[in-house]
């Protein structure tokens, strides 16, 4: 849906992420929403483990996203590597520690995946694209389908729930816990066994929920 750039910000000095909508969209008022959502729910965020929102500006027609430039690689390169538990588990944790922030704020971010989750050079986690996400309790926008009536988010890594058209009834939350849980168990926790770095079969999920 769109792309991303980096950019200078010549005020501040400073290297920026500027998102805009791919130009085959820019003049999709659909689309705009929901680059203006995305904007709207991040503004609502401060946190470690999300990517900041910096402003927000329109030219020539377009609206442009101004966000933080985070330097590294996603979940999803990163997977392509051996890893240990340890790791594994820092990067769990902090994208637990992420959403449940998003949570506390009424933000559902709804397309957890590993592209979404950006591991920093300097070893935090950053959440990205909150393009599908959705205040609580939940708007009548909230459905699982777009205004095309396609599925919002990535299939692979869609809740119960949300393909049974019965994501409000689940209030929200348990979309983001579930996929979390999808991304921990298909490929953190998949590849730390094949690395023989898991020595028994304790869920990184227990191990977040022992937080509590």
């Amino acid at each position: 849906m769109g792309e991303v750039y980096r950019a200078e910000d010549t005020l501040l000095r400073r290297a920026v992420a500027l998102k805009r909508l791919a130009p085959a969209l820019a003049a999709d008022e659909a689309h705009r929403r929901r680059l203006l959502r995305e904007a709207r729910s991040v503004s609502a965020l401060n946190h470690p483990n999300i990517a900041t929102l910096f402003d927000v500006f329109e030219s020539s027609g377009e609206t442009f996203l101004v966000m933080e430039l985070v330097a590294g690689e996603s979940l999803r390169a990163r997977l392509a590597r051996p890893l240990a538990l340890e790791e594994a588990i820092r990067i769990m944790r902090q994208c637990a520690e992420a959403l449940e922030a998003a949570h506390r704020a009424g933000i559902v971010h709804r397309d957890i995946k590993p592209e979404n989750i950006i591991l920093a050079a300097d070893g935090r986690v950053k959440i990205l694209d909150f393009g599908i996400a959705q205040r609580l309790p939940l708007e009548d926008t909230g459905t699982a389908t777009t205004e095309t009536g396609t599925l919002r988010g990535t299939l692979r890594y869609l809740a119960p729930e949300v393909l049974q058209q019965a994501e409000r009834a689940a209030g929200g939350r348990g979309e983001d816990e579930h996929v979390c849980r999808v991304v921990e168990r298909n490929h953190v926790l998949n590849l730390a066994k094949e690395n023989h770095a898991l020595a028994h079969p304790m869920s990184l999920s227990f191990l977040l929920q022992s937080r509590a």
